[in-house]
């Protein structure tokens, strides 16, 4: 990286991921969303105006569900509609049974934006998610890319036909993808358990820490403190 900043080349650097907050509702005139990916939002927070980094966010758009790009405070957004069709639960679920879905329109959206982007790196958020996370599939081999791991699809207890879905396509990033980015001991087995020769690079979120909050009582002891 620093050779590219000194040489006044920037970086350009492609983040597959998904998102909503009220800021980027605002700017595309949206109405109101339930914000998620609270990580994803104060990071793009940290790197707007980077110098030496252009970053490239490709995502889908959970807003207006449409094709959109715009730049904002320095970050290049191209968005691509979150549902192809959008389907009552019940339906999408019969379709579901007949045809095993390989996310074949998001796979195309994203192949097309990422190449005219041509990144010198990929940085995909998350493997659990299809509806973006597919979209390496296609392109590793022909950039190089980071996977970072937000948490598995494979580990919850919801195993309906949608989510055995879900779990084959990311068990499909884990075995195929080379770098992976962790943050527990746990994810790094998990990750091994499907690709063995797997490179592990630790790091972390920006999350804001819990406040502490005293009991008022003296000596008091715990069997068991949970933060969530």
């Amino acid at each position: 990286m620093t050779a590219e900043v000194n040489t006044g080349r920037k970086l350009r650097i492609v983040w597959l991921c998904h998102f909503a907050n009220a800021r980027i509702a605002a700017h595309l005139k949206a109405g109101p969303v339930n914000e998620f990916a609270p990580w994803i939002n104060k990071l793009i927070v940290l790197f707007e105006r980077v110098p030496g980094v252009e970053l490239h966010i490709v995502a889908p758009d959970v807003f207006t569900n449409r094709n959109v790009t715009f730049d904002l405070n320095g970050i290049h957004y191209h968005l691509y509609p979150a549902s192809r069709i959008r389907l009552p639960g019940k339906l999408r679920t019969l379709l579901l049974m007949v045809f095993r879905e390989r996310f074949g329109f998001q796979k195309k959206k994203i192949r097309n934006i990422v190449n005219t982007i041509n990144p010198h790196l990929i940085h995909l958020h998350g493997a659990e998610n299809p509806y973006y996370s597919a979209g390496i599939l296609a392109l590793l081999g022909h950039y190089p890319a980071l996977i970072t791991i937000q948490g598995f699809a494979r580990k919850t207890m919801q195993k309906d036909l949608e989510m055995k879905n879900r779990i084959r396509i990311e068990e499909e990033i884990l075995r195929k993808g080379t770098h992976f980015g962790s943050r527990t001991l746990d994810m790094d087995s998990t990750i091994r358990s499907e690709n063995p020769g797997a490179v592990l690079h630790f790091h972390e979120y920006p999350l804001r820490h819990p406040t502490i909050y005293k009991t008022g009582k003296e000596n008091e002891t715990f069997d068991c403190l949970f933060y969530a």
